[in-house]
C-alpha cells in the first residue's frame, strides 16, 4: 500500500520542539468489528484503557462495572476477571492495565489504591498498595515504575520490598520545572509507559503541555537520560487548542485538563499517541526516524466517547464508553494541503 506524504513544517509557537520529517495522513474506514455492546451480556459500563493480548484480542478496564473484559480476536466477550470489591482480586475503580509478553495482566485500581497482577490463566498474582499514581510501567526486571506525586521524583520504582525514587525531575528542560511554583501534584500531569524490549527505557508523557520523551534508567544508580521525540507542530497546537477549550467549559469542575488522551510504546518500538482533539484520532511515531503517521477522524462519531485505542499495522483499535471497535485504515489527502 502507497501512503501519501507530506513534508510538515514548524511554527514560531512550537520552535522548541523538534519537528518530524515526514507526516503521512490516514483515515479509518470500513468498520470491520464492533463489541461488546449494552445488547451483551458481557457488556462495558464506562471504559478506561485497552491492552491487546497476544492472540489478537483485547482486554478492556472497566471503572463503573468495576472488572476487566477479555475479548477474543472477534472482539466476543470471553471472560471477565475481577469482581466489585475491595479485597483480593477485586475493583473498585480499575484504569490503566497491560499484558505483558507471558500473559501477565496488570492493573493499576485508584479506587482502592493498589496495583494487581493476574496469571494467563486469570490466577490472582497478588497486589500492592500505593499511595497515589495513576499510571505504571513494567521494566524486563519486573519491577514496576509509577507516576509519583512527589515534587522531587517523578517516577517511584518497586520491586519486591525495595523502593527507587528517580529523580527525573532534575533532567527536565524548562518550562517544566516551573510547575514546582505551585502545589500542584507533579503525578497528575506526567505518564509513563513499558518500552517494549528495552530492560531500561521507558515511555514519559507531559500530559498537560504534550512534550513526549524516552526514559533510559541507570542500571546502578537512579539516573536519567531524555530523549525528545518528535511531534507535528500542527497536531500540538489542535490539542491544546481542545484542551483550553474543555478548560473553559469545564471552569470551576476541573483544575486541569491533559492534552493527550491516551499513549503507549507499540511492540516495534513506535510511539502512539492520541491527543485531545476533535479532529484527529492519533498519531505513530518512529523516534529515531521522525517519520509520523497521523490518523484524522473521518467521521464526528469517531472521536465522541473514544478514550484510548492502539495501532497494529494497517488496522487500528478503538476504545469508547461503551464498546470496542475496529477499522482498517487508507490513506487519504492531508487536511493540512
Amino acid at each position: 500500500m502507497v501512503f501519501g506524504a507530506l513534508a510538515c513544517g514548524g511554527s514560531e509557537a512550537m520552535s522548541d520542539r523538534p519537528e518530524p520529517d515526514v507526516v503521512t495522513h490516514l483515515v479509518p474506514s470500513g468498520l470491520e468489528a464492533r463489541g461488546p455492546g449494552e445488547a451483551s451480556d458481557q457488556y462495558l459500563a464506562r471504559s478506561s484503557f485497552v491492552a491487546p493480548t497476544a492472540d489478537g484480542g483485547v482486554m478492556v478496564s472497566d471503572r463503573q462495572d468495576p472488572k476487566v473484559l477479555v475479548l477474543g480476536e472477534d472482539l466476543e466477550p470471553i471472560n471477565t476477571i475481577g469482581r466489585a470489591g475491595r479485597g483480593p482480586a477485586e475493583f473498585e475503580s480499575p484504569r490503566m492495565l497491560h499484558v505483558d509478553a507471558e500473559g501477565v495482566l496488570t492493573v493499576i485500581d485508584v479506587g482502592v489504591g493498589r496495583i494487581s497482577q493476574f496469571s494467563s490463566d486469570d490466577l490472582y498474582l497478588g497486589g500492592r498498595s500505593i499511595d497515589a499514581g495513576t499510571t505504571f510501567a513494567l521494566l524486563d526486571s519486573r519491577e514496576i515504575v509509577l507516576s509519583s506525586p512527589d515534587p522531587t521524583y517523578l517516577l517511584n520504582g518497586f520491586r519486591g520490598d525495595t523502593v527507587t525514587n528517580y529523580g527525573v525531575f532534575d533532567s527536565l528542560p524548562e518550562p517544566l520545572r516551573s510547575y514546582s511554583a505551585d502545589e500542584r501534584v507533579r503525578g497528575d500531569f506526567f505518564g509513563v509507559a513499558t518500552w517494549p524490549g528495552e530492560a531500561r527505557a521507558l515511555l514519559l508523557v507531559d500530559l498537560e503541555s504534550f512534550r513526549i520523551w524516552k526514559v533510559v534508567l541507570g542500571e546502578d544508580a537512579p539516573s536519567v537520560s531524555l530523549l525528545p521525540i518528535p511531534i507535528p507542530s500542527a497536531v500540538v497546537e489542535l490539542a491544546l487548542d481542545a484542551r483550553d477549550v474543555f478548560r473553559d467549559a469545564m471552569a470551576g469542575g476541573v483544575g486541569w485538563v491533559p492534552a493527550i488522551r491516551s499513549y503507549r510504546v507499540l511492540e516495534d518500538g513506535t510511539v502512539w499517541i492520541m491527543p485531545l482533539s476533535r479532529d484527529v484520532i492519533g498519531m505513530r511515531i518512529d523516534p529515531d526516524s521522525g517519520d509520523t503517521r497521523v490518523v484524522w477522524a473521518s467521521e464526528a462519531n469517531e472521536i465522541s466517547g473514544l478514550t484510548d485505542g492502539f495501532i497494529e499495522g494497517d488496522a487500528l483499535t478503538l476504545l469508547y464508553r461503551t464498546e470496542v471497535r475496529r477499522y482498517a485504515l487508507e490513506p487519504r489527502p492531508s487536511p493540512w494541503d
